[in-house]
């Protein structure tokens, strides 16, 4: 049956909208998947079974229209694509689409298991265990000390599903990397547990070694993990990974430095700073608002000169986030559309902003609805060069890494990753 043809129930001609209701249940006209969950959060994507036609293709709800490259009927939403990536995106609200879903009906779904899953000889799904070795890098210093006591939490978790654990507790950021470089494809998974600059410093040296890294919640912020969609509970984080499944994501990089995150430059870089140094009395999901408080008073816009895949761009603002992950400050969105498996970093600017007007943007940032198209723009590709102002302190992952004139590229699927999705 049609979802245009005439529904007949007990003799009466259904209306229009009882007819369509009718027509859906019974699987005649697939409901479209334009905002399919996944472990990372809302992708859009076209509707399962329609044509892929500007006439066909579903409105986005920030009302940017059909994704045909042409401007929308939003006053700054347009729809974008790139020519070395499938995906197109929304540069208002930052989100993407992707094709190939399936309907509800499962028109052209596989029949594999979830990750981490496998089925019984009666279909029914289960989850399948793997035992590993391990070794637990540990941050003595993460969450003000606290990450320490935390490892034999872990080790004992991962002990009781068979795993063969040991612990490096680090003594340096570059102690951390180097336990990375010594790792192998074969050896021990390397679980990180601390924040997010030491699971960056931990896959600086897996890169080169083939290493894979499991990261654990132990850090004030966690956004590499909040990126991946996992547990920030290190109890359910822990017993997870023996029905993990390996994936692979991208590295950016800041010159010569790896990164997973955000690079910044600016204001951000400023509120990086203070954020680092924050006291202790301050939660970890404020730790960023402090520092951007107290940046907030010495920061000026300034002349920036910068070119994303060679096209050149002059712009008075703030400040640029260079985002692989797109995330920090304890789940703040600072590049909404940025995805770990895109092979492109997201760059927000922003511009024309008021100073005062900041604060009032904050919460925005959480939501990741902060891009207007006019005072903070979005825009992504493979490479980003910053050339001036010259001098300026560039921060990765929290951490200083250099100065502007800088150029930021991306080494697609790169790092092996072992992460259970929360819950």
């Amino acid at each position: 049956m049609r979802a245009d043809a005439h529904v007949v129930w007990q003799g009466s001609v259904l209306p229009d909208d009882v007819a369509t209701l009718v027509a859906t249940l019974r699987g005649a006209m697939p409901m479209p998947c334009c905002q399919r969950a996944t472990s990372g959060g809302l992708r859009r994507t076209r509707p399962c079974s329609s044509p892929r036609s500007p006439s066909s293709a579903p409105a986005c709800p920030c009302t940017c229209g059909p994704s045909t490259g042409r401007t929308s009927t939003g006053p700054t939403c347009r729809r974008t694509s790139s020519p070395s990536s499938t995906a197109t995106g929304c540069t208002s609200c930052g989100r993407r689409r992707r094709p190939g879903c399936t309907d509800s009906s499962g028109a052209g779904r596989t029949d594999r298991p979830m990750a981490g899953m496998d089925r019984h000889n009666d279909g029914m799904p289960h989850r399948q265990e793997t035992v590993r070795e391990a070794l637990i890098v540990a941050n003595p210093t993460a969450r003000n000390g606290r990450a320490e006591a935390m490892v034999p939490v872990a080790a004992d978790i991962l002990r009781g599903h068979g795993w063969s654990v040991d612990v490096e507790i680090t003594r340096s950021a570059e102690h951390a990397s180097e336990i990375g470089a010594a790792g192998s494809p074969d050896g021990p998974v390397l679980v990180a547990l601390g924040g997010d600059g030491l699971v960056a410093c931990v896959a600086q040296g897996a890169i080169r070694s083939g290493a894979v890294v499991a990261p654990l919640p132990g850090g004030r912020g966690c956004d590499f993990m909040r990126a991946l969609g996992a547990s920030l509970d290190l109890r359910e984080a822990a017993a997870g990974l023996p029905f993990a499944t390996e994936r692979r994501v991208d590295v950016g990089m800041a010159g010569e430095t790896p990164f997973l995150g955000v690079a910044t430059v600016g204001y951000e870089s400023r509120a990086n700073e203070y954020a680092n140094d924050a006291p202790a009395w301050v939660p970890g999901a404020l730790v960023y608002a402090y520092g951007g408080a107290r940046s907030l008073v010495e920061t000026r816009p300034f002349d920036i000169d910068m070119s994303v895949d060679g096209v050149p761009r002059r712009v008075e603002g703030w400040s640029i986030a260079v985002g692989n992950s797109g995330r920090y400050g304890a789940g703040m969105q600072v590049n909404p559309g940025a995805l770990l498996d895109d092979g492109e970093l997201d760059v927000t600017t922003v511009e024309n902003v008021s100073r005062w007007k900041f604060p009032i943007l904050l919460p925005r940032y959480f939501r990741g609805t902060q891009i207007d198209g006019v005072g903070i723009r979005a825009d992504r590709g493979r490479e980003i060069e910053i050339a001036s102002p010259a001098g300026r302190v560039v921060y990765a992952d929290g951490d200083p890494v250099g100065q502007t004139p800088m150029r930021f590229t991306v080494r697609p699927e790169a790092l092996r990753v072992l992460v259970a999705p929360a819950g």
